[in-house]
């Protein structure tokens, strides 16, 4: 037997190893194209605005610039795009119906989700434990406990419930924050009407108000879109890029793909040597 035949013999098992989960994509370099809607004056790879080239961008990943505010819209949700921040790949998105200087606003969906196609869950995984949520509640009766804050003047129960405000339907509203809200922390009197997460605990001076919940809600929420989704990979395979998202080196899982495909890619050329010194 050969030395370049034991050589192969040992290296086709490591190989198989490394790739049985992978598929290394051709590299392939990515069309860089560059928009700006209102206050985000750069919307590139992986985003696309509506309107660009076919060839910029991902379509799952498109924005559209309304009366200058860029949205994304997922499924039956349209939300406001805060912030892209390219270097920590996060996305922070806000509810449309929240406005950021009028605290009688609400979301247009009752609960926020904590996934957001085609994006990860909120930020990164540090991120995502700090998440902490609110719920706004109408109550029949007057609750008086220091876990329920009155949303007056911002709101009152009637901004909640499509009810009058005659005498005998009077009710109360309230805001419940923190990160571990139990059903039990409800009040029996009282019904739940919405649940917004926010990117982090609303750290107040003094005695917090509904204002400062507001405040952290027009902020907006976090996503990750460090796994990308793109057509070159298939289904199930996520898309890895080089570090500025230049170019598309493998498709499958990045922490054993990434190396897999660098050592296919040298392992390429060692081989070619090899078979030249021992044929």
């Amino acid at each position: 037997m050969s030395l370049f035949s034991a050589a192969y013999g040992r290296i086709i098992p490591l190989l198989f190893l490394l790739f049985v989960t992978c598929c290394c994509a051709n590299k392939k370099r990515i069309i860089q194209c560059q928009s700006s809607c209102g206050d985000i004056p750069k919307i590139s790879y992986p985003f696309r605005l509506h309107g660009d080239p076919k060839n910029c961008g991902i379509p799952d990943y498109e924005l559209f610039c309304e009366k200058n505010t860029p949205v994304l819209y997922s499924h039956t949700k349209r939300l406001v795009v805060r912030s892209i921040d390219y270097k920590n790949r996060t996305i922070r998105l806000v509810d449309d119906g929240i406005q950021k200087n009028n605290c009688s606003t609400l979301p247009s969906d009752s609960l926020l989700s904590s996934y957001v196609y085609p994006f990860e869950s909120f930020g990164s995984e540090s991120y995502s434990s700090s998440v902490s949520y609110i719920v706004l509640v109408s109550c029949k009766h007057q609750v008086n406990s220091s876990h329920y804050i009155d949303t007056w003047p911002c709101l009152n129960a009637t901004d909640l419930v499509n009810n009058s405000k005659s005498p005998q339907k009077r009710r109360h509203s309230y805001v419940l924050a923190g990160n571990y809200i139990k059903a039990s922390d409800v009040e029996d009197s009282c019904e739940i009407k919405v649940v917004v997460p926010l990117s982090s605990s609303v750290q107040c001076q003094n005695q917090c108000s509904y204002l400062d919940f507001h405040r952290q809600m027009s902020f907006g929420i976090e996503f990750s879109w460090s796994y990308i989704r793109c057509e070159e990979c298939y289904d199930g395979y996520e898309c890895i890029f080089n570090e500025d998202l230049t170019e598309l080196i493998a498709c499958g899982d990045f922490y054993h793909c990434g190396l897999a495909c660098e050592i296919r890619s040298s392992l390429h050329g060692t081989l070619s040597l090899l078979f030249l010194c021992f044929q």
